[in-house]
């Protein structure tokens, strides 16, 4: 509970009174209290626990790590802290997804892009889901998705202040309608 309500100093008491970093709690399907600073962006705490031993790729009872908790709530600063202490990006949780196709899933693109922008050998991502589409592939459509609503929202907002509403709206949904189109085709 300390890890996961961001509480540092009541960390470093209990690592120092012999609690163990990698402890993992049945309640919770084996995952770690670094996974739960992680899932809340608690960098500080993560920091502590890392730096008493705790295991940085340990997987929970369903496969997750670390990682994925951070990727998954789009915690960028713990993805860099998690980088830096040598996560492996390519592992798999249960349902083979990774800490790439977890942020590209709930829409982080600025997990998604420093993810991919990894330095490394082999192909981004190994993975390669059931219906063909590679881990890339699949950030790639979210990044579009993403670039998208942002477009959308500069239309809508332009179309609001302009007098012609109308042709505006229908431009609006066109693009949408076109970049949909265009994900579908990319996956």
């Amino acid at each position: 509970l300390a890890a996961a309500n961001g509480h540092k100093q009541l960390v470093e008491v209990l690592l120092k009174r012999g609690a163990k970093p990698d402890a993992q709690n049945s309640n919770s399907k084996g995952r770690t209290a670094l996974m739960a600073a992680a899932t809340l962006g608690h960098v500080q705490v993560a920091e502590t626990l890392l730096r008493h031993g705790a295991e940085i790729n340990l997987q929970s009872s369903g496969g997750s790590t670390a990682l994925m908790c951070a990727a998954n709530q789009g915690r960028e600063q713990v993805v860099e802290l998690f980088l830096r202490h040598g996560a492996e990006v390519d592992l798999q949780n249960g349902d083979g997804h990774t800490a790439l196709t977890g942020a590209a899933d709930y829409g982080r693109p600025g997990v998604v892009l420093r993810l991919l922008l990894l330095d490394r050998q082999g192909p981004v991502g190994g993975a390669v889901f059931a219906f063909g589409a590679t881990p890339a592939l699949l950030a790639g459509a979210v990044l579009a998705s993403f670039e998208a609503a942002r477009l959308a929202r500069r239309l809508a907002s332009s179309a609001a202040s302009s007098s012609s509403s109308t042709k505006g709206k229908r431009y609006l949904v066109h693009t949408v309608h076109r970049t949909e189109c265009s994900c579908v085709l990319v996956l």
